[in-house]
């Protein structure tokens, strides 16, 4: 299989994709409303998360040693893990040494979360501020739906936003592409201060006071996102949408499609 043919790869340009790449892989137990994340940034170049697993062993068992795999590896990561709460790396590796890493794609991350009095989310504002985000993004780059850019209801929090990283711009080692997305990122973070008091835009690639992956990993295609609230255990698939229905859809029905898994 060509990694273009897996759709966690659909940004890579041609070029990129005739590249040998390796990627890493997580997992993790559902969460719960009081775990808060993680304010330490982990090892840039071998992520491994406390809790999480990150690799098969010997015996074909999940283990918390981080390794870099094949992409095909991903296919075999769902289906051990049940296609539940599994990720891999935003960054790639290369195969040979001359070639530079890659890190994509661009990735908005539009959460509604608030830990003043206890754990609350307002779905509805975050897919308020996802709209505006979108329209932004079209309005300073040609981009294309599908072919440039994609729409994700995340399936709890909020919604995300990848965008093919080399139409904005964004290029060279990886620390340029890394400050040239927080960059890209500064703008529409800006967006959501100015329309939303409960929203945010998720700084994850740092800013001018310490650039790096804040959380350097996102969640699979189709996959589902299972956490527990109220002791009650809750999952919905992060589900693609059109801009269309983004805009359109009330935030219970597009619930309501992920709760089902209604792609």
């Amino acid at each position: 299989m060509t990694i273009r043919a897996i759709p966690d790869f659909w940004w890579l340009s041609e070029s990129q994709a005739k590249q040998g790449w390796l990627v890493g892989v997580g997992h993790h137990a559902p969460l719960t409303d009081d775990d808060e994340p993680s304010r330490t940034r982990p090892n840039q170049q071998a992520p491994a998360i406390s809790g999480w697993f990150h690799s098969l062993d010997d015996v074909g068992k999940l283990s918390h040693d981080f390794k870099r795999h094949s992409p095909n590896v991903l296919a075999e990561w769902r289906s051990v893990c049940g296609n539940t709460n599994v990720y891999r790396t935003l960054t790639l590796w290369p195969e040979q040494s001359q070639v530079e890493p890659l890190q994509g794609p661009f990735l908005v991350d539009i959460d509604s979360r608030d830990w003043t009095n206890g754990y609350s989310e307002n779905l509805e504002d975050a897919r308020r501020v996802a709209v505006l985000a979108v329209e932004l993004l079209t309005s300073r780059w040609p981009l294309a739906e599908g072919r440039d850019f994609r729409v994700f209801f995340s399936g709890r929090k909020g919604f995300n936003i990848e965008v093919r990283p080399d139409l904005l711009g964004i290029g060279g080692s990886l620390d340029q592409q890394i400050r040239a997305s927080a960059d890209r990122l500064e703008v529409l973070g800006e967006l959501a201060k100015r329309n939303s008091a409960s929203t945010v835009i998720d700084r994850i690639y740092g800013n001018r006071f310490g650039y790096g992956l804040k959380h350097p990993y996102i969640r699979l295609y189709n996959s589902w996102n299972k956490w527990s609230s109220d002791c009650q255990a809750k999952k919905r698939l992060r589900l693609q949408l059109s801009a269309a229905d983004l805009k359109a859809q009330p935030i219970e029905s597009l619930c309501s499609r992920a709760e089902n898994g209604e792609v």
